[in-house]
Parts: structure tokens; C-alpha cells; sequence
């Protein structure tokens, strides 16, 4: 099983939008955790009035606290982590938009070659010309080992699961699984301000990324394992 990872605040549209790509699309290998806020009404009832699936708990929900908005994002991708079942943990946006028939079974068939558990599968995101890795999944081991998805002292989860696969030579680019990541046209105006205070020029931040992918590479590399 897939478990799609995603924390989601004040855009039900959008959700139901990703919920039904999601259900179009899946070749009923996976699921979706949500995290939502305690006080986002529209959010919560969407989720209370949503139809059942071909699964009956193909959508499962986690309901807390706000804290810091998106800066808490990568701490809400961690308590979704904490109660996915899957094998395969994929970070996900409310604004994806799954594209490609049985793309779960497709990721499963990929895992099969690659029995040490050490992978980041990358779906083609479409919007940003298949470039990018919004969406890369890695596997249940990875959590395991590390103790998270992404480093929560971090921002930008998706450079750390990248730059980390890079070095171990398993960024794995899937060009015909499409699930598209909508930001160009749904984008958060909170996160563009939040994205204002990190970049190249911050170089205390960057030294702590940096810091971060070599104790993941040294643990994932050192323990490299059959998990078959």
C-alpha cells in the first residue's frame, strides 16, 4: 500500500479535488491521510460529509491543533507518517491532482527493484516541466531508519528527499506516473511571504540543510539492508 501524506488547511475545493483525482485513479493500493485543523470548518465538513470510497478507509483523518500554520508543515507531514499503514509513504499537497490510471500499483511494481528499502520514486509534476519532486516517495524503511520523512528542522522537505536520494544514487524519475502539482494556478499566498525568509543568501539555514543530508545519507548508506 501507498499512504499519501497530507496535511491540508482552508481550501476544501481543492481537497475534493485531489480526493476524487485520488479515487479515479487508484488501483486500490493506497490511501490518504489528512491532518486538519481543529478549527477548519469548511475542511472538517467536507471530510464528514464525503462519500465512501471503493474502500471504505481509503480516507483516513487526523484532527489537531493549528500551531504555526505552514511553517508547521513538515510537522504535520510526520504525525500523517506516524499513522499511514502504507509501505510507501508519498508527501502530498492538497493540490495534487492524480492523473494516471493504477499509479499506486505502478510505484509498488517499481519498489519490487529496489528490496534495500532505499528509493525516492519522483512522479512527473507536470506544472513545473516534470522537473521537479514535490511528490517523492520514499519507503517505509526510510522512516523507520531515520526516524522521519523529512528533517523537521528544515522548510523545504521535498530539497531534503531529493538532495539525500541524489546522493545515494536512488532519485528515481517516473516521467509516466503524472500527478500533477497545481501550484501555478492555486498556490499559497501565505506560503509565498512564509518562502521570503529562506533561500541561497540565508547561509545559517543552508548550513543546517546541508548538516541534515549528510547524517540521512551516513544512516541510510550505512545500513543499507534487504527489507523484502
Amino acid at each position: 500500500m501507498i499512504s499519501v501524506l497530507m496535511p491540508t488547511r482552508g481550501r476544501p475545493d481543492l481537497l475534493q479535488r485531489a480526493i476524487d483525482s485520488f479515487r479515479s485513479t487508484t488501483d486500490d493500493c493506497a490511501e490518504i491521510i489528512l491532518r486538519i485543523d481543529e478549527d477548519d470548518e469548511p475542511t472538517l465538513d467536507l471530510v464528514c460529509n464525503l462519500p465512501p470510497g471503493r474502500r471504505a478507509d481509503d480516507v483516513r483523518v487526523i484532527v489537531g491543533k493549528r500551531l504555526d500554520g505552514y511553517t508547521s508543515l513538515l510537522r504535520f507531514m510526520h504525525e500523517c507518517a506516524q499513522h499511514a499503514r502504507g509501505s510507501l509513504l508519498m508527501p502530498g499537497n492538497d493540490d495534487m491532482i492524480f492523473r494516471t490510471p493504477q499509479w499506486d500499483a505502478l510505484l509498488l511494481d517499481e519498489a519490487a527493484h529496489f528490496p534495500d528499502g532505499i528509493y525516492a520514486f519522483s512522479p512527473n509534476a507536470v506544472t513545473d516541466g516534470g522537473i521537479g519532486h514535490p511528490f517523492a516517495t520514499v519507503s517505509r524503511w526510510w522512516f523507520d531508519t531515520l526516524g522521519f520523512v523529512h528533517d523537521q528542522r528544515l522548510f523545504w522537505g521535498d530539497v531534503f528527499v531529493r538532495e539525500v536520494a541524489l546522493r545515494l544514487d536512488r532519485l528515481i524519475p517516473l516521467r509516466h506516473v503524472v500527478i500533477e502539482h497545481a501550484w501555478a494556478r492555486d498556490r499559497r499566498p501565505e506560503a509565498q511571504e512564509q518562502e521570503k525568509d529562506y533561500g541561497p543568501d540565508n547561509h545559517v539555514y543552508w548550513d543546517l540543510h546541508l548538516q541534515a543530508v549528510n547524517e540521512a545519507v551516513a544512516k541510510l548508506g550505512g545500513l543499507r539492508t534487504n527489507v523484502a
